[in-house]
């Protein structure tokens, strides 16, 4: 809504701006006007104008009145414009540059049609004339050389056209090189000063509407940037199409989307055919993001969210662990985390849901906030997806077997070991780990002081970034007493270490005997045998995906076909004309389908 407030502004000032300098064009042929700016937006008026002004206001006059009697429309150019000359008239009397001498006078037009002036004032304006009209006639000696150059330009097959001679005149900047005003060049050519200044504001138009070009292309940009953190995934063009109408009410075409899409460098996210076996193919419902952060860790505070897993062991047995961690990777603050025994999605979840719970109100509304993980399966799954959607968060992946895409999250997790893993490894139980891990992130956090967080801890750096304003007798809250003896640790190393020879032992006598029995057909059919029944099961759980997706479809159908009944037969020419409004789509529970629509894909 701010954007759209701030656009409007823009438009509006715009306007404004191009309808006053098409009431300057048209007083640029006023016997005051001694030329424009560049810009064509503000006179340069000659000396004469000011003299005359100062004695319209001596007289009694208003500055308006007196602008307006000067041949201004102050309705047109608005009566600021008026108040300043008469400003800058009244400092120029100050000043004393209103005295009798011929310099403080242009002598452009005839003494009658100056205010009364006294006998003095007189005489020095005639001698200003009769300068001027010297400056004419040398004018004319010149014309010969003009014409010659005007027939060069003709020779290079310059278009015949006046308006476009006295343009490419003046912008080549020969004017200037001969000392010329746009007033003699004018006469030169043979145009009038309204006529050339409508013929540059045509020029400047044609450009205004590539601009506009251009400012639509970006908006529609911005649109594609908005649907796609909606959906969480990049659409193809025909989706794009759709909910540019729906969403933003813009009509779109699907060739002008395909090239938006073409310029943005994004392609629709489309199932790929599986390698395996090279017969396979992949019917995931969660397909791999692509990899939007572009290691830009940098990009804000809170708009960058690494995430990870790693495994940690703890215990006489070494009892494996699993550690989900949310990074932001602008202050390297530990935003949440969670330690669970199984590594599955609920681990993730309750990782995120952690750091929602604290920092939720933290993270920027008016930007894009990216979660950047690996292409694990637990970042894959629909209910992580959805999370993520339900909290405007979109969804950033790392190229497969490219682990520097998440290098920030990789070195915490490696500090980490390095310096706590020892620790963790005499902890007792699960719950001891969560704690010490609690504890070291703790640490992390507030005491961990960097040199590329000018010196300041994470959660320090973050209050300044935001303000702008400027300690162990136990392990990250763990008392020593808590943890194993050392010595057990090692020798539960040392009978591991002899556990896992045996076993290596029991599998080689395994693999000799599996290699005899091969031998014997009857057990290489039992072989394969047990192959198809894999292979048999997994098709089957394939079969029931597909069902699922085609029960999904046919309820949709249904909808739509509701939806169009109560379009044709049942809603009033009121309702129909507010539906016009994608927007108000909402407000009617039979046109709900959209919704199911957006989650089908």
């Amino acid at each position: 809504m701010a954007q759209e407030r701030k656009k409007n502004r823009q438009q509006q000032t715009e306007a404004q701006r191009l309808a006053h300098r098409k009431a300057v064009i048209e007083h640029s042929d006023n016997k005051f006007v001694a030329e424009l700016t560049k810009n064509m937006d503000a006179f340069i008026y000659t000396k004469d104008f000011y003299v005359a002004l100062y004695k319209q206001l001596e007289s009694g006059m208003t500055s308006i009145e007196a602008y307006e009697s000067l041949g201004f429309d102050t309705k047109k150019l608005g009566k600021n414009c008026a108040q300043s000359a008469a400003k800058r008239a009244r400092q120029k009397a100050k000043n004393g540059e209103f005295e009798p001498k011929a310099e403080n006078y242009d002598g452009s037009i005839p003494i009658e049609e100056m205010p009364e002036m006294t006998l003095e004032e007189k005489v020095a304006y005639q001698e200003a004339r009769i300068r001027y009209l010297e400056d004419y006639v040398e004018f004319q000696k010149k014309m010969p050389s003009i014409l010659e150059e005007i027939l060069i330009l003709q020779r290079q097959e310059v278009k015949e056209d006046k308006l476009f001679m006295a343009y490419d005149y003046i912008s080549r900047g020969k004017a200037k090189e001969n000392g010329y005003t746009n007033t003699r060049v004018f006469k030169m050519f043979g145009v009038s000063s309204t006529g050339y200044y409508n013929y540059v504001s045509r020029r400047e138009d044609r450009d205004g509407k590539q601009a506009a070009r251009k400012q639509d292309e970006s908006h529609v940009i911005q649109c594609f940037k908005k649907i796609i953190k909606t959906l969480g995934f990049v659409p193809g063009k025909r989706t794009f199409r759709r909910h540019m109408f729906r969403r933003f009410n813009y009509n779109i075409s699907v060739s002008r989307a395909s090239a938006i899409m073409k310029k943005m460098q994004i392609t629709a996210q489309l199932p790929k055919k599986d390698a395996y076996k090279g017969q396979a193919t992949h019917h995931h419902e969660c397909m791999a993001k692509p990899n939007l952060v572009n290691r830009n860790f940098k990009l804000g505070v809170r708009q960058v969210i690494l995430t990870d897993i790693t495994y940690i062991h703890y215990g006489y047995s070494r009892t494996p662990a699993y550690m989900c961690a949310f990074k932001d990777a602008y202050t390297t603050e530990i935003l949440g985390h969670y330690v669970s025994g199984r590594m599955d999605v609920s681990l993730v979840q309750k990782a995120f849901n952690n750091m929602m719970e604290n920092h939720k109100d933290e993270f920027p509304k008016n930007l894009e906030v990216y979660c950047h993980s690996d292409q694990g399966s637990q970042y894959l799954s629909t209910s992580f997806k959805q999370l993520l959607n339900e909290n405007d968060f979109i969804q950033s992946m790392s190229r497969r077997g490219n682990s520097q895409d998440n290098a920030p999250m990789e070195s915490f997790f490696g500090r980490m070991k390095t310096e706590v893993i020892d620790i963790i490894a005499r902890c007792g139980d699960i719950d001891t780990v969560r704690r010490l891990i609690n504890g070291y992130i703790n640490m992390h956090n507030n005491e961990r002081y960097q040199d590329n967080l000018a010196a300041l801890s994470p959660s320090e750096f973050y209050t300044y970034k935001v303000t702008g304003q400027y300690p162990l007798d136990s392990y990250y809250g763990v008392k020593a007493s808590e943890l194993m003896p050392l010595e057990k640790i090692i020798e539960a190393k040392l009978e591991m270490q002899e556990k896992k020879k045996k076993l290596r032992k029991e599998r080689q006598k395994i693999n000799e005997q599996q290699s005899r029995l091969l031998r014997n057909a009857g057990e290489i059919i039992m072989r394969d045998m047990k192959k198809m029944k894999d292979e048999n099961r997994k098709w089957v759980k394939q079969q029931a995906l597909v069902e699922n997706q085609l029960k999904k479809i046919s309820e949709i159908i249904e909808k739509i076909n509701k939806a169009l009944k109560f379009y044709y037969y049942e809603a009033t020419a009121g309702v129909k004309k507010l539906l016009k409004d994608p927007l108000n789509w909402k407000n009617y529970t039979e046109l709900d389908y959209y919704k199911d629509l957006d989650g089908l894909y």
